[in-house]
């Protein structure tokens, strides 16, 4: 959602992917879990006048949650268009530790 936009689509929902990946700046040496996720956005058509078909507005993102001494946080910002671990190769300063990946694969 963009700030002071009226207009601009909000989050409906977000399911979690079951896959992982652990990445640890370069910089700081903080620790960061990348999360892929659908998250469904409000369809703005379900606001115009007039006869509209309601149609899932899905989009595929990465959720970035930080480590911080003894627990996980997130700001609830999410990176379109990027699985989690091609948001970590596109932050250069980043290089990844660990991956996490489902069982029923």
């Amino acid at each position: 959602m963009c700030a002071g936009r009226r207009d601009a689509p909000r989050w409906v929902d977000c399911e979690f992917d079951d896959d992982v990946a652990y990445a640890r700046s370069r910089v700081s040496g903080e620790i960061s879990a990348f999360v892929g996720v659908s998250i469904e956005m409000e369809d703005l058509a379900d606001h115009a006048p007039g006869p509209t078909d309601t149609v899932r507005n899905l989009r595929a993102a990465t959720a970035v949650f930080r480590f911080d001494r003894d627990h996980w946080e997130t700001e609830g910002r999410a990176i379109f268009n990027l699985t989690p671990t091609e948001a970590i190769r596109f932050y250069r300063d980043l290089e990844l530790v660990a991956r996490e990946v489902s069982q029923s694969r």
